[in-house]
């Protein structure tokens, strides 16, 4: 079966300036006997932060 799924990892705890750390997976089966594509884009860690915490998961 076709499926999309996108995960999104948001970080803000960075000190006094609140800022936000993004991973975005980007998984799309457009045509499932031969065409894939994958897009990954993973943004710089925040020094002071905690571990990124799961805020958006979507699975069709």
């Amino acid at each position: 079966m076709c499926s999309m799924w996108k995960t999104i990892y948001t970080c803000v705890k960075c000190g006094d300036d609140r800022t936000e750390v993004t991973n975005i997976e980007f998984c799309h089966q457009e045509e499932c006997e031969s065409s894939n594509i994958y897009e990954n884009h993973e943004t710089e860690t925040c020094e002071d932060c905690e571990e990124p915490e799961e805020s958006n998961y979507v699975y069709d």
